[in-house]
């Protein structure tokens, strides 16, 4: 499982990305919290939303790419 982790935080790109990725690796599914990392917190909700659902989807498909199982499975 280690290395699982440990391959998919190589495919993050940034400092943002490695933060959402280590969230979705612990199973974390709120916005707020998502929102608090990508340091959106203080936009409105939409927004919040919208932002994090890009940037976990992207990551997604990244993890699909490599062949890795994403947090939903």
């Amino acid at each position: 499982m280690e290395q699982l982790e440990a391959a998919a935080l190589d495919l993050a790109q940034s400092d943002d990305e490695r933060a959402v990725m280590n969230l979705m690796l612990d199973g974390e599914r709120r916005t707020e919290e998502y929102a608090r990392v990508l340091e959106i917190d203080h936009q409105p909700v939409d927004y919040q939303r919208r932002e994090t659902k890009r940037m976990k989807d992207r990551l997604k498909k990244r993890l699909e790419r490599a062949g890795l199982p994403d947090s939903d499975e």
